[in-house]
């Protein structure tokens, strides 16, 4: 157990502490999602540019260095990710991280265990 993390903060904190349950994310090995920031480097003249662009939750700073077209993404949890541009201007609403994603469907099958009703993931996303 992490120092810090031996009393819980509130009662729900409790219960889920009291089952030895705990939500640990582990991102899939085909994506990327890192605290630390990914090389960028300058647009070429032939593609669109989308950096400084703010798509849902992802800010775009630039084109992958290390992979071919894909842009570099930051989230506003602070996790870097890298995304096509068609992903990212087709899901402009709901855009976010691997992470976030995962936090928002443990809330809405949180929300669907305590009220018995169904909600969209994106209504859950912060």
């Amino acid at each position: 157990m992490k120092v810090g993390h031996e009393i819980p903060v509130n009662v729900s904190a409790a219960r889920v502490m009291a089952r030895g349950e705990h939500f640990e994310f582990k991102p899939l090995e085909t994506e990327v999602c890192s605290a630390m920031p990914l090389a960028i480097r300058e647009c070429p003249a032939d593609c669109e540019d989308l950096a400084g662009q703010k798509f849902g939750r992802l800010r775009v700073l630039g084109l992958s260095q290390d992979v071919n077209r894909r842009w570099v993404c930051r989230c506003a949890c602070g996790n870097y990710v890298l995304r096509r541009s068609k992903a990212i201007k087709q899901a402009a609403a709901d855009s976010c991280c691997p992470q976030c994603y995962l936090l928002a469907v443990a809330r809405r099958e949180e929300f669907k265990r305590r009220t018995g009703k169904e909600r969209f993931t994106h209504e859950f996303m912060q």
